[in-house]
């Protein structure tokens, strides 16, 4: 176990993700000096991996004999609390210390997240080159050559996709069906086995009748770009109502730009019978239509 421990409460996802893009194999641990549960894990590990430190203008951090710290480059800055220059020092000082322990780089530097692209794509939004921005990432993020490239490359291609999406005057929108023939074990969505809920279908409906004429109302006048409409799937004639009466409502007199619906081999005929000659352009069906199994495995 690769236990740190921080003086105050500060950062702790951003310190957990680099640590543990350094060390995959390994269960990291990030807990406050005064955190109860401190101790529970420090009788699991052979000590504290590292200590960080979060002072008024200094940021301390000590792991295997190794100090490393990084001033305040500016008066008023307080590392003490969350802002821009404590996160960036931060993020700097962790990614040598850890570069220097593990005697190996990351491709993607010391970004985390699911969006590489987003600082790049900003960027040029603003009015930066290409060149500029991966010279960037780069420069203050570590980033790899080809990765640097790659993600300029896929901001560009983003840019060229959402110039048809309506920025000031658009929305998308994602309408939960919450229930399902059966709850898959790999799937995130908030979904429900349909028999064990069948009677709050109808308890369900009408709330999400008000809630789509509030949002009209409050949307009204502006274009539906995308549109979702699933998170349990249409299967079974019940869900397959309950899209009908989902898209026949409110829905249908938005103004869509492209729909999406989950559905299955079973009803997907069904789906498209009720949208037939309407802007949904996509049925989408989920990994559960190819096997009977519950599981990934048995795909």
């Amino acid at each position: 176990m690769k236990l740190i421990i921080e003086n105050i409460e500060l950062y702790r996802y951003e310190i957990h993700s680099l640590v543990k893009a350094f060390y995959p194999e390994e269960d990291v641990k990030v807990v406050v000096e005064e955190d109860p549960h401190a101790e529970k894990y420090l009788k699991n590990a052979t000590g504290p991996f590292m200590r960080v430190g979060f002072g008024e203008e200094r940021i301390k951090i000590v792991a295997e004999g190794r100090t490393f710290m990084r001033l305040a480059s500016s008066t008023g800055v307080s590392f003490r609390k969350k802002g821009p220059a404590c996160k960036a020092a931060l993020k700097e000082l962790l990614y040598e210390l850890l570069e220097e322990l593990c005697g190996k780089k990351l491709p993607w530097g010391d970004l985390i997240g699911i969006r590489p692209t987003k600082i790049p794509m900003t960027m040029m939004e603003e009015g930066k080159t290409p060149r500029e921005a991966e010279d960037f990432l780069l420069k203050e993020h570590r980033v790899s050559p080809e990765k640097a490239a790659l993600a300029v490359d896929i901001a560009q291609r983003e840019a060229k996709i959402l110039e048809h999406l309506h920025y000031r005057d658009g929305y998308s929108l994602y309408v939960g069906i919450p229930f399902c023939p059966t709850t898959c074990l790999y799937c995130s969505f908030p979904s429900f086995a349909l028999k064990a809920y069948e009677s709050r279908v109808e308890e369900y409906l009408t709330a999400l009748e008000q809630e789509m004429k509030e949002t009209a109302a409050i949307m009204q006048g502006k274009i539906l770009d995308t549109l979702y409409i699933g998170g349990g799937t249409t299967a079974g004639q019940q869900n397959l109502a309950l899209f009908g009466y989902v898209y026949t409502g409110e829905i249908k007199n938005l103004i869509v730009t492209e729909g999406t619906v989950r559905s299955t081999n079973t009803c997907a005929a069904g789906v498209v019978a009720i949208a037939q000659g309407s802007p949904i352009t996509n049925v989408s069906n989920g990994v559960d239509v190819v096997s009977t199994s519950r599981t990934v495995g048995g795909v």
